[in-house]
């Protein structure tokens, strides 16, 4: 199984936040830190309903060593994950696992390389029906760039397919899947249900990317409709470096009834036959360059994943890229460019440092501020991007730049005030002041952040 490249998602900004540069509808897409590259273990976000229903990790042990996955093929192996994954959600709870995948994830690396895919396949095994779907959400993880609710959302819209007989997405359809988790403290929850729109469009149509998109455009919230368009681009992407991953998933999870359902078209294989082409390796900046202005935001944050992939890593040339495109998107891609090297240094700050190095002087500062978003999405925690950022002391405007994006990450994990002055409190003087700022607390622009580019 190919290693997968290194994307994240990247949260839309709220309107208003100093990151709006990627227009003032994307908060700062770095929380869709799924990386393709490398997922790395997460811990629950505090805002978040988890079972945590003990599992015996001897279990993942035996698995991973001398047991039935220890000594298959990479292919095979991850296979074997999904089976014993579905097996436990069936008889302990979505808790165990999630549990569990975090102790295979420790205990062996194939894990690792494909622990964002495998959530998936947790959360299209779990799904039961419409209407529990909210009850069921709120039993997922965080853990693994939330890929258990990506899959959850998944499951909801094939459910939709089988049911439907193919019927498009209609506004309302569209609209109501997410309706649950409006008005709750902050937008962790709903950010992962609108991303998983986005997903869940793509793997109806085929992945058909600019029919996905407008079916994006039905979302009436131009934040969510933001979130959904990121979720659209990643599963292209995906399509892409694990091209039969998502097959394997919905025919190893077992979630639904799928009877009657023609699974043909989940081979992404067969991607040459589509009617728009997911990539085009004589244009780095495809398929951004072929779409319309309102879907540019978005598609640039996670169009370094779909470069590295191409180049093979090559985080110089993904940086020229970058400063290729048009300048109102240009900040956004070094963003994006900052959360794949947070995934290719598997979260370890002093290699992602060196990474973002690759990028001139003028634009590192974003490429920074797309290390630090993927590490609080990571961890779920603000501190783990303040720990980066006191990291940049030889760069004073990365720094600033640095803890104003913390204080956007806060924005999204909480509504309230109080909450957001309490983590912002955890920065070092004067730095809680930039974060106050980030976090939409204050009002007063603080000296030193980075020009938008």
């Amino acid at each position: 199984m190919a290693r997968a490249s290194g994307h994240g998602r990247l949260h839309p900004p709220a309107p208003g936040d100093y990151l709006s540069h990627m227009n003032q509808r994307t908060l700062s897409s770095v929380f869709i830190a799924a990386s393709i590259v490398a997922c790395t273990r997460t811990t629950p976000a505090p805002s978040t309903s988890v079972q945590t229903i003990g599992t015996d990790s001897a279990t993942a042990h035996t698995a991973s060593t001398n047991g039935p996955c220890g000594s298959s093929s990479a292919d095979d192996r991850v296979t074997c994950y999904q089976t014993l994954l579905t097996k436990t959600l069936r008889e302990k709870g979505i808790g165990s696992a999630m549990t569990l995948l975090e102790q295979l994830d420790s205990a062996d690396q194939i894990v690792r390389d494909n622990s964002h895919m495998l959530a998936h396949s947790v959360g299209l095994a779990a799904f039961t029906t419409p209407s529990e779907l909210a009850k069921t959400f709120s039993q997922c993880s965080p853990n693994f760039q939330s890929g258990c609710y990506h899959g959850l959302i998944q499951a909801y819209f094939l459910d939709w397919e089988r049911k439907s007989g193919g019927r498009a997405f209609g506004a309302d359809e569209i609209n109501g899947v997410c309706k649950d988790f409006h008005g709750q403290t902050g937008a962790w929850l709903l950010f992962q249900c609108v991303h998983g729109l986005g997903h869940g469009l793509e793997l109806i149509y085929d992945h058909d990317l600019p029919r996905s998109l407008a079916g994006c455009d039905l979302v009436g919230d131009a934040w969510e409709r933001s979130g959904c368009y990121g979720g659209a681009f990643m599963e292209n992407i995906i399509s892409v470096t694990n091209p039969h991953q998502m097959a394997e998933n919905i025919a190893e999870s077992g979630g639904m009834d799928m009877s009657g359902m023609d699974m043909s078209h989940m081979d992404h294989s067969a991607m040459g036959a589509a009617r728009f082409k997911a990539f085009d390796p004589a244009d780095q900046l495809y398929p951004c360059s072929a779409l319309a202005p309102r879907y540019l935001p978005d598609c640039y944050m996670m169009q370094t994943s779909l470069i590295l992939f191409l180049n093979k890593g090559d985080f110089q040339s993904a940086g020229a890229a970058c400063e290729q495109v048009a300048a109102p998107y240009r900040s956004t891609c070094f963003v994006s460019l900052g959360r794949d090297a947070n995934a290719y240094a598997g979260n370890d700050a002093e290699r992602a440092i060196r990474l973002c190095l690759s990028a001139s002087p003028r634009f590192r500062p974003w490429c920074h501020v797309g290390v630090t978003k993927n590490r609080v999405d990571i961890t779920s925690h603000p501190s783990d991007g303040f720990r980066y950022c006191e990291m940049l002391l030889d760069d004073s405007v990365s720094r600033t730049t640095c803890h104003a994006a913390v204080g956007e990450e806060i924005r999204l994990l909480t509504s309230a005030p109080d909450q957001r002055r309490d983590f912002c409190s955890l920065a070092p003087v004067p730095f809680d002041r930039v974060c106050l700022y980030g976090a939409g607390v204050s009002t007063q622009r603080p000296v030193g952040l980075a020009p938008e580019r």
